[in-house]
Protein backbone atom coordinates (compact mmCIF):
# COMPACT_ATOMS: atom_id res chain seq x y z
CA UNK A 1 0.00 0.00 0.00
CA UNK A 2 2.85 2.17 1.03
CA UNK A 3 4.75 1.83 -2.50
CA UNK A 4 1.81 2.53 -4.44
CA UNK A 5 1.20 5.63 -2.43
CA UNK A 6 5.14 6.33 -3.02
CA UNK A 7 4.87 5.67 -7.19
CA UNK A 8 2.01 7.72 -7.36
CA UNK A 9 4.00 10.34 -5.40
CA UNK A 10 6.77 9.87 -7.62
CA UNK A 11 4.87 9.90 -10.85
CA UNK A 12 3.28 13.18 -10.17
CA UNK A 13 7.08 15.15 -8.97
CA UNK A 14 8.25 13.91 -12.81
CA UNK A 15 5.02 15.08 -14.44
CA UNK A 16 5.31 18.62 -12.35
CA UNK A 17 8.20 18.98 -12.47
CA UNK A 18 7.61 20.67 -8.94
CA UNK A 19 9.47 18.78 -6.15
CA UNK A 20 12.93 19.61 -4.57
CA UNK A 21 15.53 16.79 -5.39
CA UNK A 22 15.89 16.48 -1.46
CA UNK A 23 12.01 15.45 -1.04
CA UNK A 24 12.71 13.22 -4.07
CA UNK A 25 15.64 11.34 -2.39
CA UNK A 26 13.91 10.76 0.63
CA UNK A 27 10.99 9.81 -1.19
CA UNK A 28 13.82 7.23 -2.89
CA UNK A 29 15.40 6.08 -0.07
CA UNK A 30 11.93 5.18 1.70
CA UNK A 31 10.77 3.33 -1.13
CA UNK A 32 13.95 1.35 -0.96
CA UNK A 33 13.16 0.61 2.39
CA UNK A 34 9.52 -0.68 1.58
CA UNK A 35 11.15 -2.74 -0.76
CA UNK A 36 13.57 -3.89 1.60
CA UNK A 37 10.76 -4.90 3.87
CA UNK A 38 9.04 -6.72 1.19
CA UNK A 39 11.45 -8.80 0.28
CA UNK A 40 12.19 -9.70 4.07
CA UNK A 41 8.13 -10.25 4.82
CA UNK A 42 7.98 -12.31 1.66
CA UNK A 43 11.36 -14.30 2.83
CA UNK A 44 12.55 -16.04 -0.37
CA UNK A 45 13.56 -19.62 0.19
CA UNK A 46 18.04 -19.08 0.69
CA UNK A 47 20.21 -21.39 1.87
CA UNK A 48 20.95 -19.58 4.65
CA UNK A 49 18.01 -19.35 6.62
CA UNK A 50 16.38 -23.33 8.35
CA UNK A 51 12.82 -23.18 7.57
Amino acid sequence: AHAITLFYLIRRSVQTQSMPPLNFVLIFLLLTSEVKFLMKSTSFPSPSTNN
